[in-house]
């Protein structure tokens, strides 16, 4: 295919997928091999041959892995002189996250470091070197992992400031232009190794399936494609059922049961996967811990939201689920557990535990989380919740803290964390946000404080 034409694919793309406008400013993710060499070629061919006004430099990170990693950071850096553009480098200074694979680890401080660049070079866009052939393989890696419809699209062609330029360009095209204009790149050694899940894919499985059908990466691209447009069409309903029906707090996810009534199995399993799955909604909790539900763990979700009964299942030792009448909930068990007892001697300085204070007040504010506290409680104990615990009621005869919970519909594994405060005399006053002890003081005393809270704990609704 002549330059012409690469160029034309590459421009009808951008202007299709609305990847790059006039007189923006890209940064371009260069790391020296022939996908990045091309990019940045046909990039400054654009440019130069005066079809969109833009502005470029460079960014390249040396994860420090590989003996030859100084001389491929030399050759990225005689390409940025070549051309006149700003670079900027960085170098992996600390050892990878364990527990997730050498791929994704390196990919994950890589990514911290373009965020970084992003906001100091003040560019526009980050361009990446993902090509026709890294999507077929991406699709294929999704298919292999039980995706599910959303992860069909492989990669999209744009996420935010990040944007895929020559995702509809095969490498042999790409080998074609660079060997036709005598362009130098440098050759990653390890790209040979099949040990590696994507270069296996890519040295091994890809060619035998191109020998059935030659065209297979161009069907598989397509097919991609094909399945963002119909993901768009089904997010819109997903989005529209993630504001009727989930609650999504610091503490948990709650996903009301009224939504099987909207959708269908499919549907929901979508939307679990949207939510929960590898590719989730942003949940600040999910992402800082690194977790997501697989295809197998989205398969018992959707069965147990089925489900009449009240079921409970831990996905890991960070996340706990609840199945109960009104819907599913999705702990952070790092915030609601991660609390211990302690005593109040006095309410002047204000206590928090994860979610909610405690404060003392002389007025009676008529909130539903308040309470009366005689001078002669203290010290106060504030503590887990006890099987076997009781409370007096306003009759005061004793109630189990069970029923208590069971009246207010508390998911049992909130109940096993719920505060309660205990007086001096080991009495508990206070189910915190539920029931406090009755009291026959008709009026507020001198010797009387009010005990308040700002929300319910864990901010549970």
């Amino acid at each position: 295919m002549g330059m012409k034409n690469i160029l034309d694919k590459i421009k009808n793309f951008s202007k299709e997928n609305r990847l790059i406008s006039n007189k923006d400013h890209i940064l371009i993710g260069f790391s020296g091999g022939p996908d990045s060499v091309f990019l940045l070629n046909v990039l400054m061919e654009i440019k130069n041959l005066g079809i969109m006004d833009l502005e470029f430099s460079m960014a390249y990170f040396n994860h420090m892995l590989r003996t030859d990693s100084i001389i491929e950071e030399n050759f990225v850096k005689k390409t940025a002189d070549k051309y006149g553009l700003k670079l900027y480098v960085g170098k992996r200074k600390k050892d990878l996250d364990k527990g997730i694979s050498l791929e994704m680890a390196a990919r994950k401080i890589r990514y911290e470091f373009f965020e970084k660049t992003l906001l100091e070079s003040g560019a526009n866009s980050l361009a990446t070197a993902h090509n026709l052939n890294d999507q077929a393989e991406t699709f294929l890696l999704n298919l292999f992992r039980g995706c599910g419809f959303n992860g069909l699209h492989a990669m999209l062609p744009k996420r935010g400031k990040y944007i895929k330029p020559i995702l509809n360009i095969s490498r042999k095209e790409i080998i074609e232009y660079l060997d036709q204009k005598q362009i130098s790149y440098f050759t990653d050694y390890t790209n040979a190794n099949s040990d590696f899940q994507r270069n296996m894919l890519r040295n091994e499985i890809i060619p035998l399936i191109e020998k059935i059908n030659n065209k297979a990466c161009k069907h598989i691209f397509k097919t991609a494609a094909i399945s963002n447009s119909l993901m768009t069409i089904i997010n819109k309903k997903i989005y529209e059922l993630m504001d009727s029906y989930i609650r999504i707090m610091k503490h948990y996810i709650f996903i009301n049961k009224d939504i099987l009534k909207s959708c269908d199995d499919i549907l929901l399993k979508e939307l679990l996967r949207s939510l929960l799955g590898e590719n989730r909604y942003k949940i600040s909790w999910l992402n800082e811990y690194g977790i997501y539900f697989d295809s197998g763990r989205i398969e018992r979700l959707t069965s147990l939201m089925k489900n009449s009964s009240s079921k409970r299942f831990k996905v890991t030792g960070l996340v706990e689920a609840e199945v109960r009448k009104t819907g599913l909930y999705i702990f952070n068990m790092i915030n609601i557990s991660n609390w211990k007892s302690f005593l109040i001697n006095d309410l002047d300085e204000k206590e928090n535990i994860f979610g909610f204070s405690f404060s003392k007040s002389y007025q009676n504010r008529g909130k539903s989380f308040e309470l009366l506290v005689n001078k002669n409680d203290f010290p106060l104990r504030i503590r887990r919740f006890n099987q076997g615990d009781r409370i007096r009621d306003k009759n005061f005869s004793e109630r189990k803290l069970k029923r208590v919970f069971q009246e207010a519909n508390i998911p049992l594994v909130l109940r096993k964390h719920w505060p309660v405060v205990e007086n001096s005399s080991k009495e508990i006053i206070w189910v915190t946000g539920l029931s406090g002890r009755k009291t026959c003081l008709e009026d507020i005393k001198e010797d009387i404080i009010i005990m308040n809270i700002e929300e319910v704990p864990f901010g549970f609704k």
